[in-house]
């Protein structure tokens, strides 16, 4: 495990870990599902910070300001397990970033790569929960280390923030989050929303998104900034109905489609809502 070890941190990636694969591990409904190694024994889990630490105006969640990270995470990716593939010929190696068969959250916190929190997402030492998750399963045998159940500091304080009471949780140990109530989902939503939906959404003030649970995280308030520096490229922090044609072709937000964004942008301004265009 060395080995391989050394050889991923010499391609410059920072923070990465090992879990065995389970199918426990597996979601069970995803389209990506084929595409995970017969036989797979093994993920290696990474961790890309995202956080520079923008201050200006904005209404969207902080993780798109910048180009789309599916884009940039899964080329870093794909180039390793090119590398990974020349090194070690004998096994297979298939990542994913995001739109994963894989429950990344909990193969993260299963790499040791951060503790859990209340509001459903990692949280590391040094980044906070302000980082995208990408792995590798493979079938090569990789021994990961045993890490006891560990969850955030317990203070609340992002569900105090959620005003939409999102967060929930069983019997206090079980933490989850009611999509029907998420303000993220609901930016993301495609069926007609109702008016208490949309009443939550101007609230929100941001047309995709909502950084709430995380910016009230006491974990996060000095989470250092990321290294890689495309995510500092390009930043568009404010969409507006003259960029949204732009827009959708390299952010994040981008696959929904632009009616949607003008949707939710209507709802911000007070606007009547014509999605006519495609």
């Amino acid at each position: 495990m060395e080995r391989i070890y050394d050889f991923v941190k010499s391609q410059d990636f920072e923070i990465f870990g090992f879990c065995k694969f389970s199918n426990d591990l597996v979601k069970f409904e995803t389209k990506n599902k084929a595409l995970i190694p017969q036989n797979a024994k093994s993920i290696i889990t990474f961790l890309f910070p995202y956080n520079i630490d923008f201050k200006g105006e904005r209404n969207v969640s902080l993780y798109c300001i910048g180009k789309d990270y599916h884009t940039i995470i899964k080329d870093k990716l794909d180039t390793l397990c090119q590398k990974l593939s020349e090194k070690f010929p004998q096994n297979t190696f298939c990542s994913f970033c995001d739109v994963s068969p894989i429950d990344e959250v909990r193969a993260a916190y299963l790499s040791g790569l951060g503790v859990l929190g209340k509001n459903s997402l990692l949280i590391n030492q040094k980044y906070g929960s302000y980082c995208f998750i990408g792995e590798i399963v493979t079938d090569l045998e990789l021994t990961g280390k045993s890490f006891p159940l560990g969850f955030c500091i317990n203070c609340g304080k992002c569900s105090d923030a959620c005003f939409s009471n999102a967060l929930k949780s069983t019997d206090g140990e079980v933490f989850f989050v009611d999509t029907s109530l998420c303000l993220s989902f609901l930016t993301q939503s495609k069926k007609e929303l109702t008016q208490n939906e949309k009443n939550l959404i101007k609230k929100g003030g941001l047309v995709w998104g909502c950084d709430l649970c995380q910016i009230s995280c006491p974990l996060n308030s000095k989470a250092e900034k990321s290294p890689i520096k495309e995510f500092f490229n390009s930043l568009q922090p404010k969409i507006t109905e003259e960029s949204l044609n732009s827009s959708v072709k390299d952010r994040a937000y981008g696959y929904k489609g632009k009616n949607i964004l003008k949707r939710n942008l209507c709802i911000i301004e007070e606007k009547s809502v014509n999605t006519t265009d495609k």
